[in-house]
């Protein structure tokens, strides 16, 4: 609900096992394209990590073809990949979307995340959205 990564109770911080020397972050959503750091992620103090993928193209690999500018200066996922495959086409719209179409709740239609899936999901991100891959490598 605000751009932070936290843990599955909505508040806490990700936490790793183990992490390995100079650690890329990829971060993969239900229904937008993963992104990687285009740069090893930062470690602060107490084996803390911080990145920001938000304020430009060039934190993400793959840099403006990767994410999207939202607003002025700021930038994120494209959403549309309703079925996770790592690219947004007509399967999503056609196998997802129009199944889901008129649903509230927690779906992956849902683009824009508003708890509903209607024609502002299709219009706005799938079809905009078009033929984009993530630029994440295998």
């Amino acid at each position: 609900k605000n751009g932070k990564i936290v843990g599955l109770d909505g508040e806490s911080p990700v936490s790793f096992e183990a992490v390995a020397n100079e650690p890329y972050l990829v971060v993969f959503h239900r229904n937008h394209l993963a992104v990687m750091s285009s740069f090893p992620i930062d470690q602060g103090g107490d084996l803390d990590y911080s990145y920001n993928f938000t304020n430009r193209p060039t934190r993400v690999y793959g840099g403006s073809s990767a994410q999207k500018e939202i607003s002025n200066g700021i930038w994120g996922m494209f959403g549309g990949d309703a079925d996770g495959n790592g690219t947004i086409n007509i399967n999503d719209k056609t196998n997802v979307w129009s199944f889901q179409a008129g649903e509230q709740g927690y779906f992956s239609g849902d683009f824009n995340l508003d708890a509903e899936v209607s024609n502002n999901d299709k219009n706005d991100l799938i079809i905009p959205n078009s033929n984009l891959q993530t630029q994440v490598p295998d």
